[in-house]
């Protein structure tokens, strides 16, 4: 083992491009202070450091005449990076007090050497990182406007050893420089030491086999570096800058996390490859998909790899806005207003990644008007197979991997998308089930998962609100959790009807009244449920003076449209059925896509419906797109008990 200026003293560390970046914070930060705190005056064992020597490169002598040597830092960054920021907070605290210059000095050589200039003693082949982490410690060059995760990490370490550092007594600065310098053991491992020649990219794969944390797409970044280290192409110095800046795209709009980014990497590795895998399972295909070219020169599989590795910036860019938390702020610029409310739609379903491969690839490859259409096309496809008619969520994965890759490629238009969806729309999704799902008189009010009722029923219903309501009004505003949306539904007919009073009497039938209060023509949106409660229906249409009522000046305009259904004074089980044909025409014609074989003919009604003289309705005519061919009808099992997963 050896002290930390030892580790200093001499060298330049390099961090390859193989390596995960910068990723510790303040908690670790904290236990490395406690644990050389409980030390005291002990020397404290703080874990190993494995090198190689950079190849080609030549010793030299710093300004000082201080021989230097480059080393390759295949282990031990987190450490070694968080020393040094360490030494170089306590340096700067010294100077701003003008209190033991000497050991300032001391410490400003363990974390530079001069040669000219004054430059870090660890140095990273990213240079982006690189230049961060000369920012951090000397405030040049001038940081860019956005940063990647790494970067943040960086700030946040250094903030954190500031605040550390500037608490301590000037006594204490002199004890901590000491047990920096001299108490911080570490055992450094030159892995070519003894002349042994060792491939430094499998190298450092083995040491993270021992359950470092890298990523899924940490390894495939290293795995790229390492076949273009054997094949000698452009690719080695590409896969770096191109790993960078598709994390830098993808921070731009908020997507940093793990989950994040393996999400990434794994949609992109699915759709490029035309092959579904988990975002665990990512690097493992990617190694069996490449693995032959690190023993032979094959071609058309490494133009192959090149494409992906191009793809990753671009498509970054895409998912990053796509999957944003932020993404509204973008809208009219990444895409058109349109299309971000179709988008918002998908949200507001909570089922935004069904259809993210198609959406991404096309917001890559498309245009932003061409943009907007898919957006639309993914909210009706969406809307019948897995909220109408509520298939799992992977029901189409494969299908939709295969569409973004037939869009990433280029060989697939919009024309040839939209027929695509009209095909999987007449096997799993036809118009006519999802209208018969809607009036099936099964129970539709939902805000408990443990309770009948249909999850998108709110959703509908706030479809529907913005349907009837004149251009230019603004909407109400939509739900963004279950208490929220259950306090805007309103059932006309009341859950609690048995109030021996008015709708008792004009509901005697107990039975009849439960089967038509949770029905869709007996639910709507409303700004004020709670003022309604038990009222009557004429109660409920017209209060006089300021009171709220379906008519009063701040009901929704689905609550302003009740009148219509009523005489005024009853609201009975045909009320609620000619208000449900109305709501269904409206669905028919909301989420139709026109498709001859999935959105044509009629729809046969239930028999209550008798009641009001109608037996079916017939499909819009809005024109035909033509389907490609038949694909084949998903199994019964594609459907969860509660519809989703």
């Amino acid at each position: 083992m050896i002290p930390f200026h030892n580790i200093c003293s001499g060298k330049i560390l390099t961090i390859p491009a193989n390596q995960r970046a910068f990723s510790w914070g303040p908690v670790q930060v904290d236990d490395l202070i406690s644990d050389l705190k409980l030390a005291g005056t002990q020397a404290h064992y703080l874990g190993t450091v494995i090198v190689s020597r950079a190849k080609g490169v030549k010793d030299f002598q710093d300004d000082n005449l201080a021989t230097t040597a480059e080393f390759i830092l295949e282990d031990g960054q987190q450490r070694i990076t968080t020393l040094l920021i360490f030494a170089n907070e306590l340096r700067k605290e010294m100077q701003d007090r003008n209190v033991h210059l000497l050991q300032a000095d001391r410490l400003d050589e363990f974390v530079f050497f001069k040669k000219g200039i004054k430059f870090p003693r660890i140095k990273n082949e990213q240079e982006n990182l690189n230049q961060y982490f000369s920012y951090i410690l000397t405030g040049q060059p001038a940081p860019p406007a956005a940063r990647v995760a790494a970067m943040k990490a960086l700030d946040d370490v250094k903030k954190h050893l500031e605040n550390f550092v500037s608490s301590l007594t000037d006594d204490e600065l002199l004890g901590w420089t000491q047990s920096l310098a001299n108490r911080a053991l570490l055992v450094w491992v030159d892995l070519e030491a003894n002349g042994t020649n060792l491939n430094r990219y499998l190298t450092f794969d083995a040491i993270n086999s021992r359950g470092l944390p890298l990523s899924e797409f940490d390894k495939i970044k290293n795995f790229c570096i390492l076949i273009g280290s054997l094949r000698g192409t452009p690719l080695n110095s590409e896969v770096s800058t191109n790993w960078f800046n598709s994390l830098l795209e993808l921070e731009k709009f908020g997507i940093n996390s793990r989950t994040q980014e393996q999400d990434f990497i794994a949609e992109l590795y699915s759709s490029y490859h035309n092959k579904l895998v988990g975002h665990s399972e990512v690097h493992d295909a990617f190694v069996e998909k490449y693995r032959p070219l690190l023993n032979v020169d094959d071609p058309a599989l490494l133009t192959d790899l090149n494409h992906f590795i191009a793809l990753w910036q671009p498509y970054a860019r895409s998912f990053g806005f796509l999957t944003s938390r932020n993404r509204s702020s973008h809208y009219g610029s990444v895409c058109t207003q349109m299309a971000g409310k179709w988008l918002d739609r998908l949200d507001n379903m909570d089922l935004p990644t069904i259809t993210r491969p198609v959406l991404v690839a096309s917001h890559f490859r498309l245009s932003k008007v061409e943009f907007e259409k898919v957006a639309r096309l993914c909210e009706i496809y969406t809307f019948r197979v897995h909220a109408v008619l509520r298939r799992r969520k992977d029901a189409n994965s494969q299908k939709m991997i295969s569409a973004g890759n037939d869009l990433l490629r280029g060989s697939l238009t919009l024309e040839q998308l939209q027929k695509r969806i009209c095909t999987w729309l007449s096997s799993h999704g036809q118009l006519s089930a999802v209208l018969k799902e809607l009036v099936d008189g099964k129970p539709k009010y939902f805000f408990d998962p443990n309770m009948p009722g249909w999850s998108s029923c709110y959703y509908f219903l706030y479809e529907y609100e913005l349907h009837v309501s004149p251009d230019g009004v603004q909407p109400l505003n939509y739900a963004t959790n279950r208490e929220k949306s259950k306090n805007q539904q309103e059932h006309i007919l009341p859950q609690t009807h048995r109030d021996g009073a008015w709708w008792e009497e004009h509901w005697p039938d107990d039975a009849s009244a439960n089967r038509y209060k949770h029905r869709l023509g007996n639910l709507v949106l409303s700004t004020n449920n709670q003022v309604l409660g038990r009222r009557s229906i004429i109660d409920k249409l017209y209060r006089p003076g300021q009171e709220y009522s379906f008519s009063h000046i701040n009901a929704t305009n689905s609550e302003k449209r009740i009148e219509k259904f009523t005489n005024g004074s009853e609201w009975k089980s045909e009320n609620i059925l000619q208000r449900e044909l109305e709501l269904l025409d409206f669905a028919a014609k909301r989420w139709s896509l026109s498709c001859p074989k999935s959105d044509s003919g009629q729809v046969d009604l239930p028999d209550e419906f008798k009641l009001i003289n109608k037996s079916l309705i017939l499909l819009p005519d809005l024109g035909a797109v033509e389907e490609e061919e038949e694909v084949p009808e998903l199994a019964e099992d594609d459907l969860n008990d509660d519809g989703l997963t």
